[in-house]
């Protein structure tokens, strides 16, 4: 077979290719005068402009049944390097798949396994599935884009948080295995505009917080939605002395602040953990946005006097929301969530106890109504 000069590089280094492989196989390679021609060689099969290595019936232009490696190394095990650290890299290579990505740097390699989009109209998104930090300290890569619409690209960058410095990136396509990613490094990083990953759940390692619905988790643990649970939640700050009850009756009011059954609540009588909330009407001022109480929206429209309006002089509702909107607020921002939380445990507790009582009971007198599944209601039989 004869190659004609004019044939394009990139045919070119696949017929040298193709040829290297033939000749690996107990064929031989000749040149004359810079053409290439592939000599037969035994286990080698050429049909209709095919050639099959360990097959007969090529169904590609070069078919390979078997594994192909260069230099000992498996075409599978590629990665594409970035070779910078702190430096923005564009991939230019844009399709979806899987990937896997390593940085490393000083006592510190990150790994993840992401799923990226791009090639689409002004599409450039990324979803960690998997991350996880090696070595001592840390490092981590931060993820954005450049472009617009048909031209819009990804980018990455390898940065260090704990580490003294990071190196490069290394990527590999796993949802393509051994075929390479073209990056291209940024030299003006303000053109790259900085995004965050979608996840299923958000692990900041470095911080020990998880988010579920977020990628800025603020607590241990920061849902975004409701949580359900078939059995109850403990939150041990909350509880650490297993006397809840006991807690709520240290609860105390502020002195002088009694009114019928209510009263202003001692803030450092609280368990730990716990705040009171109370939700109250205000005005807001629809030109400046100041927040008001409504006696003090009152006493102004009166002419200025620190004195409420009452009655016949005070204004109606309607004039006062022409310059104010009526909307509620928490007074010192405070919760009554987890005041909930503390009196549906003292509940608990008191229900363990009694059920322990009752055993205790049965174990000695079985004649009570609540043994043997009675319904606790009954005395002696």
């Amino acid at each position: 077979m004869k190659m004609n000069k004019q044939i394009s590089k990139g045919v070119l280094a696949l017929a040298i290719f193709a040829a290297v492989i033939l000749a690996a196989a107990d064929g031989y390679l000749k040149t004359n005068e810079g053409d290439v021609i592939i000599q037969p060689a035994s286990g080698v099969v050429r049909v209709d402009g095919k050639v099959g290595i360990g097959t007969d019936d090529p169904s590609a232009t070069l078919d390979v049944t078997g594994n192909i490696a260069i230099n000992g190394k498996s075409i599978s095990d590629y990665y594409t390097y970035a070779p910078k650290g702190q430096t923005w890299y564009k991939i230019k290579t844009r399709k979806r798949g899987v990937y896997k990505i390593v940085a490393t740097g000083d006592y510190a390699e990150h790994e993840m396994i992401v799923h990226l989009i791009s090639g689409h109209w002004s599409t450039a998104e990324v979803t960690i599935l998997s991350e996880y930090n090696y070595d001592h300290k840390y490092i981590k890569i931060v993820w954005g884009y450049v472009g617009s619409g048909p031209e819009r690209y990804l980018a990455f960058k390898s940065v260090p948080i704990t580490a003294d410095y990071s190196n490069g990136i290394y990527i590999r396509d796993l949802s393509h295995p051994g075929l390479s990613i073209e990056l291209e490094e940024i030299t003006n990083a303000t053109t790259v505009t900085e995004i965050k990953p979608h996840n299923q759940i958000y692990v900041d390692e470095v911080g020990g917080k998880v988010g579920i619905g977020t990628t800025s988790p603020s607590q241990k643990l920061d849902v975004i939605g409701n949580v359900r649970a078939d059995d109850f939640i403990e939150y041990s700050s909350a509880y650490a002395s297993e006397d809840a009850l006991g807690q709520i009756m240290n609860i105390a009011c502020e002195e002088g602040t009694e009114h019928g059954k209510w009263c202003d609540v001692d803030h450092d009588t609280l368990p730990e953990g716990v705040k009171v909330v109370v939700k109250e009407k205000r005005l807001k001022d629809k030109r400046t946005g100041e927040i008001k109480r409504q006696d003090e929206v009152a006493a102004g429209i009166g002419g200025g006097s620190d004195e409420t309006l009452e009655g016949e002089d005070a204004p109606s509702a309607e004039n006062l929301l022409d310059d104010y909107e009526e909307i509620e607020v928490d007074v010192d921002g405070r919760s009554m969530s987890r005041m909930v939380q503390v009196l549906v445990k003292g509940v608990q507790e008191l229900k363990e106890e009694n059920d322990l009582l009752k055993q205790e009971l049965c174990r000695k007198d079985k004649s009570y109504g609540f043994c043997n599944g009675g319904n606790g209601k009954g005395g002696k039989r």
